[in-house]
């Protein structure tokens, strides 16, 4: 009960703040993110023919790997979840946090990518807290007129805003991207009754990957998921289209009620309320707009122009939630229409909801999930990585990545003992402390960013 009451009045706080800063940004920068929607499908496609400028990997690699991250196993079984817990009309307010969220990492990308500190040709450091560190330096443009309070508080204020949010990203790397991942994916094994050999068996075969793939670094990592994500991401859409087709003519009615219940006004705390503050918190938490992740991924792309990264990260809550969230509702709506009865929590509902109509499709859907978690747990490894290098920079043994490698793997064999109910309380209570820093930077930032986005578009002409 006491965890619940902490998430009661930690959900409104970041639901409310990261849904009117999307909105808020969506009209600052004129709808951008429906005006350049086009010429960012455009930039991803050829940004494979001949990339150019500095960085590691093309902007479909930094797509697919920050949408490895935001998409994985929490965009199956986080919706069953918010819609037993908030009903239906919370996919409503999902959807539209969802829209707004696009701006919202548009911003946060263009920022990674104009402060992230390049070493050398391969070895790219960026993200959220390498941006709020470099960005309101006494050097840096931001600094210069200024009112002297600024100028005197907000740089120390903006170190400590750094660190802070980086140690918070170590930690949902590895709960999140790791822990939550692993005890669900455990959970579906379990449910064949496979004995605890088997168990260890399928947790040492996901480190041993793990390890093979990331310890190459960041390229290698790419590389990988700019194959494995687009398989799962299809085979997934596919799965759930067949179930849409079969039930279409169900499909008005699953709208219906999705819409009935997200303006339901006959009880506050359960009605619209409840609605808007799961759904809207759900679509940050998984598409992770105001939370400034994917700034990792995003800072690594090789390109000359940030906007132009920008541009491309704002499909990801598009794809991500407008998209892979709203089929997983589709699904579990039309299978089951009271959410009062639903007979799982979690991933096993959304399974269940498909095999209801699909009975052949278990061992696909399994295989579908496993891509999931092993692209989510790379992803994040990266991610924990950049934020454990910022941390313990000034200790060169502890900053070692086979350091952190091996903090990482540890939690892969202990992921199965948390208790998922108890993770996402937790996680809920760290969602601020990522969302306080990162908008901060945003708000601040957001007039050179409109400046930068202006000359952009009209040397490339690419938005009439």
């Amino acid at each position: 009960m006491y965890l619940y009451d902490i998430m009661t009045w930690v959900m409104p706080f970041s639901a409310i703040l990261i849904f009117c800063t999307g909105v808020y940004l969506t009209i600052y920068f004129n709808w951008i993110n429906v005006r350049s929607f086009k010429f960012a499908i455009k930039e991803v496609i050829q940004s494979n023919i001949s990339p150019r400028g500095e960085g590691s990997i093309s902007h479909f690699q930094a797509l697919t790997l920050a949408l490895s991250c935001t998409i994985g196993i929490m965009n199956i079984s986080g919706v069953a979840i918010i819609i037993a817990i908030g009903g239906p009309g919370s996919i409503f307010w999902m959807v539209l946090s969802g829209f707004f969220g696009m701006t919202t990492k548009f911003t946060e990308a263009t920022l990674g990518q104009k402060y992230r500190k390049i070493y050398k040709k391969n070895d790219v450091y960026g993200g959220t807290m390498y941006t709020i560190y470099e960005a309101f330096k006494t050097e840096s443009s931001w600094y210069h007129n200024k009112s002297r309070l600024c100028k005197n508080a907000l740089p120390h204020i903006a170190k400590i805003l750094a660190f802070i949010y980086a140690a918070t990203l170590l930690l949902t790397s590895i709960l999140l991207g790791n822990v939550y991942q692993v005890a669900e994916f455990v959970s579906i094994i379990s449910s064949k009754s496979i004995n605890d050999f088997s168990n260890l068996l399928i947790l040492s075969t996901l480190s041993i990957v793990t390890i093979f793939v990331v310890k190459n670094g960041v390229r290698k990592i790419a590389a990988v998921l700019s194959y494995l994500m687009p398989i799962a991401l299809c085979s997934y859409v596919l799965l759930c289209a067949v179930v849409i087709f079969i039930n279409l003519d169900k499909l008005l009615n699953v709208i219906l009620i999705i819409m009935n219940d997200a303006f339901t006004f006959s009880s506050v705390i359960h009605g619209f309320l409840s609605c808007f503050l799961f759904g809207t918190t759900f679509g940050a938490f998984s598409n992770e707009a105001g939370l400034g992740t994917s700034s990792v991924a995003h800072a690594n792309a090789i390109s000359k122009e940030p906007v132009k990264q920008g541009l491309v990260a704002l499909l990801e809550p598009f794809i991500d939630t407008l998209v892979i969230c709203t089929l997983s509702a589709f699904v579990i709506l039309l299978a089951y229409p009271d959410p009062r009865s639903l007979p799982y929590v979690g991933v096993l509902l959304t399974k269940s909801s498909i095999t209801q109509f699909l009975p052949w499709v278990g061992p696909i859907f399994d295989l579908i999930v496993t891509i999931f978690v092993l692209s989510t747990i790379l992803s994040t490894f990266y991610y924990g990585e950049r934020a454990w290098k910022f941390i313990f920079s000034r200790l060169p043994i502890v900053s070692h990545r086979m350091v952190y490698l091996f903090v990482f793997v540890i939690f892969i064999f202990v992921g199965n003992l948390f208790n998922l109910i108890d993770l996402l309380m937790l996680l809920n209570i760290l969602i601020p402390l990522l969302v306080i820093p990162n908008l901060f930077m945003i708000l601040n930032l957001k007039r050179e960013i409109k400046i930068d986005l202006k000359a952009f578009l009209l040397d490339e002409k690419v938005i009439n």
